[in-house]
């Protein structure tokens, strides 16, 4: 993103406030960011209102430093930032991008008396102490170009999900047939060990158990006795989930 428009709102709470505003903005306009601000472009007989909403609308984003005397200020509709309100209030009625163009940044104070009504419940920079300055601008600026620190990964595609018995609790599978079954015991550590005589024996935690392989019809009764023998092999193991 190139020529990215940012205008500062803030309000002239003292010289060493007015020089920090301005340290910010030139920090921004160093990295590439054209910062409207009132100390650069205004001088006597300057229309202010007219510059308030040109600069609030052209830019794409509108940084709101926030301290105690700007919430009471906007709050009250008093002075530049009063009218300023306004403007930032109607964009972000009808701006469906208002989310991410009107940025909150904390300077001064506890949030619920340094952020303004109409900013409450907006996610904010906090850049209350200096010390954390550069860090707070690398996320600033990553906002600004779009280019979050963290990026959400490519969602993936459904896994094929093997039925676990002793997970949700035996009841669970008691529909199945017996080979289905006996699938998914195999596919947590049971072993068949043989096949005949219409037969099957199964061997898990070092012990076999020997079922009469039924008819198709009787599958559900010989599967409930399957499950609960190897339901009760994992409980004295403390293995079940």
């Amino acid at each position: 993103m190139s020529n990215t428009k940012c205008f500062i709102s803030y309000s002239w709470d003292s010289s060493s406030h007015k020089d920090w505003v301005r340290f910010l903005a030139e920090r921004l306009h160093n990295k590439g960011v054209y910062t409207f601000l009132d100390q650069w472009d205004l001088s006597p007989g300057s229309q202010l209102t007219k510059y308030m909403e040109t600069s609030i609308r052209e830019s794409a984003f509108v940084l709101l430093v926030c301290t105690r005397n700007f919430a009471l200020k906007a709050d009250e509709g008093k002075g530049g930032v009063g009218y300023e309100k306004n403007i930032v209030t109607g964009e972000m009625f009808n701006n469906t991008n208002s989310d991410s163009k009107f940025v909150a940044i904390l300077r001064e104070g506890e949030p619920k008396a340094s952020l303004p009504s109409y900013l409450k419940s907006k996610v904010y920079l906090d850049f209350r102490n200096d010390i954390d300055f550069e860090a707070n601008l690398e996320e600033l600026l990553r906002h600004i170009y779009g280019e979050p620190k963290y990026v959400r990964p490519s969602l993936g595609t459904k896994p094929k999900l093997d039925g676990n018995p002793f997970k949700n609790g035996v009841q669970a599978y008691l529909g199945q047939t017996f080979d289905q079954i006996e699938s998914l015991i195999i596919t947590y550590g049971a072993q068949v060990i043989s096949r005949k005589n219409r037969t099957v024996e199964v061997y898990l935690n070092d012990r076999s158990v020997i079922y009469d392989r039924p008819k198709r019809k009787r599958h559900k009764p010989v599967s409930e006795g399957l499950l609960k023998e190897f339901s009760k092999l994992f409980k004295e193991d403390e293995l079940i989930y």
